[in-house]
């Protein structure tokens, strides 16, 4: 028993070094190395890094292509102050391994080459809060995956921002890209984010061929000509984009079982164009101002609904072999024509039974059995043999409906009452301003009579706002025009009718009875032809009653006497 004691005991000391080591273990700290104070250039530093190094660059102009064959974080002093230039001779900076970390940069004058490339078999490249440009390509990411673009500036790279091809699961996000050829391209990939990105100037905003299952989200885009384009591209997410003017807001072709949702497209000549395209979903969209709205050539089996086609010349063209297409609860507002459908093209303009179609704002049919349907006038634009009498769906819209003052003539210093009928046009309650002015643009005249603030309005009613203008100060012999608006709510789409033009007024030198702009025997004849009657009197005349004492007596006479000869 003695002796396995020993043994035992001998056999724990034997381990306990080991053990000790193990429990002990310290990672290794990563190093921080100083350019220019330690190094003098950056890719001397990357010579002697280790992988997880720091490399810190100071401010200043770095005229290098480094080649990073090391895993470091290359950190610049900021973007604006730390600038790699490599004066048009090669790639500013050649990705050789994994997961590498550029941030702080300017990275400029690739030539015809790249700001940054990184390609097969190395993955996980971060570029962040750095400014891309004056190359032929900002960053090129060929045949590596899990990298990500985010929080940089790219200006005039000439072929592309972003180009991405053959890689899977890149996160592009926040970045800031104009004046190329293609604002971000990504080819051939599976599983991609464009998310949040601002482009605009170039040819092709993002440009997506052959690319499945990613997700093109939450950016603006302005004035490309084509703002978002695929191709031969499937089961990607297109939504809450916003599209301002080019050729094209979003182009689908050759693509199938896309969702293309809740994206907002504005004076682009199209705005959502699906071309030789089989089944995809196109739904909550906001199209508006643009020639055509919508419009399908060859395409087939896709399900369009819930969209908003407004103010555009046509809301919708539907052509050549466009067949088992699903188009309904859409909303068709003031477009200058509705819809057109070739006779090619057989497509089912309602839903399933019960049978809804779309609403037409200029449908003048009649609904004879009280279904929420039009029965008169039908099929609408040729299509639609249910079309709704009511907007579809839920959203925000608020209205000025009728704008009254109390008189239109009033003289200097008289108060004039103006009411207001708001209405609640929308399926939300709704908290919004409405502001009443007049104005007179031949003479330059331009002044608010009063904001009433806060007003809350239930869905389908109205309220009433008086307001009181008091013309003291006003120029006499003018006339004005009274306008009410209301502001835009959040979400509301319709907005031409949230100001409405009211009656004008004018308002008159006192003593003016007849508003000529001058102050003659003529007015004096009309005051004493009113002379000693009392309100109610059939010959009262209001506009003699200088005092508002709802009599005219010789104390009015004599404003007229006083003023004689007066003129505007």
């Amino acid at each position: 028993m003695r002796c396995q004691r020993f043994l035992l005991t001998l056999l724990l000391l034997t381990l306990l070094p080991a053990t000790l080591t193990a429990w002990f273990i310290v990672p290794v700290a990563a190093d921080t190395l100083l350019v220019p104070q330690q190094y003098p250039t950056i890719q001397a530093a990357v010579n002697a890094a280790g992988n997880g190094d720091i490399i810190e660059v100071d401010a200043g102009i770095y005229p290098e292509n480094v080649v990073v064959n090391k895993t470091v974080t290359i950190n610049g002093d900021s973007a604006t102050n730390t600038i790699v230039d490599s004066g048009g001779e090669d790639t500013v900076f050649n990705i050789l391994e994994d997961n590498v970390e550029l941030c702080n940069l300017t990275i400029r004058n690739g030539g015809s080459y790249s700001g940054v490339t990184i390609y097969y078999p190395y993955d996980g490249l971060t570029i962040r809060n750095t400014r891309i440009i004056d190359n032929t390509v900002g960053v090129v990411i060929s045949d590596a995956d899990g990298n990500t673009i985010e929080d940089n500036v790219f200006i005039n790279n000439q072929m592309y921002g972003i180009d991405v091809i053959e890689s899977s699961n890149t996160i592009i996000r926040n970045n800031q890209i104009s004046e190329s050829a293609f604002g971000i391209e990504i080819s051939d990939t599976s599983s991609s984010q464009v998310i949040n990105n601002t482009v605009s100037d170039t040819s092709y905003g993002i440009y997506v061929p052959y690319s499945n299952n990613g997700n093109i989200s939450a950016n603006t885009l302005t004035s490309n000509s084509w703002n978002i384009y695929l191709t031969y591209s499937n089961s990607n997410i297109i939504g809450y984009n916003n599209i301002l003017g080019g050729a094209v807001g979003c182009q689908l072709m050759y693509s199938e079982d896309n969702t293309v949702s809740d994206n907002t497209v504005d004076g682009s000549s199209y705005g959502i164009y699906l071309g030789y395209c089989g089944a995809n979903t196109v739904s909550t969209n906001i199209l508006s101002q643009t020639d055509w709205g919508l419009d399908l050539y060859n395409s087939a089996g896709s399900t369009i609904i819930e969209n908003f086609m407004l103010e555009n010349s046509w809301g919708a063209w539907i052509a050549a072999d466009s067949d088992g297409n699903s188009i309904y609860h859409n909303n068709f507002i003031d477009n200058a024509k509705g819809a057109f459908q070739d006779l090619t093209s057989t497509n089912a303009w309602a839903s399933p039974v019960p049978y809804r179609g779309n609403y037409w704002s200029d449908y003048i049919g009649a609904d004879t059995d009280d279904d929420g349907t039009g029965d008169t006038f039908v099929p609408w634009e040729g299509v639609d043999w249910h079309p709704l009498m009511e907007p579809y769906g839920v959203f925000h819209d608020v209205a000025v409906i009728s704008v009254t003052p109390s008189d239109t003539e009033a003289y200097v210093g008289e108060i004039v009452n103006i009411t207001v009928v708001a209405e609640n046009q929308g399926t939300f309650t709704e908290t919004f301003n409405v502001t009443v002015t007049y104005e007179n643009i031949t003479e330059a005249i331009f002044g608010t009579i009063g904001t009433e603030e806060n007003v809350t309005v239930a869905p389908a009613q109205n309220v009433t706002l008086t307001f009181s203008w008091n013309t003291t100060d006003m120029q006499p012999c003018v006339e004005h025009t009274i306008k009410a608006e209301a502001t835009t709510v959040p979400g509301e789409i319709q907005t031409s009718d949230n100001t409405f033009i009211g009656e004008n007024v004018k308002v008159k030198m006192i003593g003016d009875v007849n508003g000529d702009g001058v102050i003659d025997i003529l007015d004096l004849n009309a005051a004493g032809k009113a002379d000693g009657p009392y309100a109610g009197n059939p010959e009262f005349n209001p506009e003699v009653d200088f005092n508002k004492d709802d009599h005219i007596d010789i104390r009015d006479i004599l404003v007229i006497s006083r003023n004689f000869g007066k003129t505007c």
